[in-house]
């Protein structure tokens, strides 16, 4: 959507200056709200709805997604364990604009344990994260017989430990 103004000099552009050369106008909605219906619960939705719009190019509409959201749940748990659950969902897009390319809507599901605990005085965690309950993924485009190979994003699983210095 930006591209780089030129500078006098031929073939140079200024590091620090981008024009919208295509006249991209988007437009959008975003909007969260949060939930605390019992103790040590927490539920989160956000939600964003976007709208691009372009004289010059007609197909890049479709490079977005018209619409995303996510739900989390958040649960404090005894002795210290904390869970949460999240979802996030994608509208279909076209990030390169050939409709055999085009990523249909999808969702994804991570999951997060976590255990605080001390140190002598330091505050810490050590959480598990899985990320993409479902499975392997694509993101932004899918693979196609003019680009075959497209990064797939596998289910992931990750330890961090935390503290609190």
């Amino acid at each position: 959507l930006l591209t780089r103004r030129r500078l006098p000099a031929p073939n140079t552009y200024d590091i620090n200056d981008y024009v919208n050369s295509i006249d991209a106008d988007i437009q959008g909605l975003e909007y969260q709200l949060e939930w605390r219906p019992w103790s040590g619960a927490r539920w989160l939705f956000s939600q964003a709805r976007t709208r691009v719009r372009s004289a010059t190019l007609t197909h890049l509409p479709a490079g977005t997604p018209h619409n995303s959201y996510n739900v989390a749940w958040f649960q404090d748990l005894p002795d210290e364990w904390e869970l949460g659950l999240m979802y996030a969902h994608v509208s279909t897009m076209n990030m390169r604009w050939r409709e055999s390319q085009r990523l249909p809507s999808y969702g994804v599901t991570n999951l997060r344990v976590a255990k605080r605990f001390r140190l002598g005085a330091t505050r810490s965690e050590v959480a598990l994260t899985v990320q993409s309950l479902e499975g392997d993924h694509y993101e932004f485009i899918r693979p196609s017989t003019n680009d075959p190979v497209v990064p797939l994003v596998p289910r992931r699983a990750f330890l961090t430990l935390r503290l609190e210095l």
